[in-house]
């Protein structure tokens, strides 16, 4: 081996699979625009500014509404939560929006028609929980129709949840520990 084979063996070439490559340790994108390659932190094109495409929750280029499409996912978006999701033809999102903001919504009714004005709290947060998640999974809707990313998206289902479930933990314990009004 001479020299030069100590030193190719030591640097790597790119590693190319698809439109994502690896170029001594950078990963890249190949833009669907421009076929330029551009770092994978970024969500835009350095070159031309398309948007990332293929790569977790990134808007499609590819799918564009009619003005009728786009009344009915609003509509749907405006109905209940989950429902502009389906529409839109995001249907995990939708499905998880539409069961959560079902069984809050149940649960928080029940809660309310079933126990004294003093015990009603478990089952406000719950309709407030409903409320928060409508008014987001709408705005969610409106940004899907404009072509851009959900702004609420997973991981605000997650806080959501967490939050609605710690209110529902300091309400249930707070009545458990028999605290009266007046």
């Amino acid at each position: 081996m001479g020299a030069d084979g100590g030193e190719a063996a030591g640097r790597r070439g790119p590693v190319e699979v698809g439109d994502v490559r690896d170029v001594d340790g950078v990963v890249e994108w190949r833009c669907h625009a421009c076929d330029s390659w551009v770092a994978l932190e970024l969500p835009t094109c350095a070159v031309c500014g398309a948007p990332r495409a293929g790569f977790g929750d990134q808007p499609r280029a590819d799918v564009t509404l009619s003005a009728a499409d786009r009344s009915k996912v609003l509509g749907g978006g405006a109905a209940f939560p989950g429902v502009g999701h389906l529409l839109a033809g995001r249907l995990g999102s939708g499905i998880t929006r539409l069961a959560l903001g079902g069984l809050w919504l149940v649960l928080g009714i029940w809660w309310l028609v079933t126990t004294s004005s003093s015990g009603n709290a478990p089952g406000a947060i719950l309709i407030l929980g409903v409320v928060v998640l409508w008014v987001a999974s709408y705005l969610d809707v409106r940004s899907l129709v404009d072509g851009d990313t959900e702004r609420f998206g997973v991981r605000g289902l997650l806080w959501l949840v967490v939050g609605v479930t710690t209110l529902l933990m300091i309400a249930v314990a707070w009545l458990a520990t028999g605290p009266t009004l007046g």
